[in-house]
């Protein structure tokens, strides 16, 4: 089994409402990582439950990453909130 330890770490994830990025979303919190995450859903109930499971901390922003002039918004509210990014 892989095993990381990502404590003081914040990290992003794209896609995180459900699916693949929800299970980034998850095994990231699970290492100790701040979680970021970016959806065009509103709806991130099940990002909160799977983050806040490990206690870390996170933000879930809704928004279109595709949208080139919205990631610098996003990557703005992600630091002030979580204070670093990794990629």
């Amino acid at each position: 089994m892989f095993s990381i330890d990502l404590t003081g770490k914040t990290v992003l994830i794209t896609g995180a409402a459900s699916g693949i990025g929800l299970g980034i979303a998850t095994q990231m919190a699970k290492a100790g990582a701040n979680v970021c995450g970016c959806d065009i859903s509103d709806d991130h109930s099940a990002f909160d439950a799977a983050v806040k499971q490990y206690d870390g901390e996170s933000l879930y922003i809704v928004c279109d990453v595709t949208n080139t002039r919205v990631l610098n918004i996003v990557y703005s509210k992600s630091y002030k909130s979580l204070k670093a990014l990794i990629f």
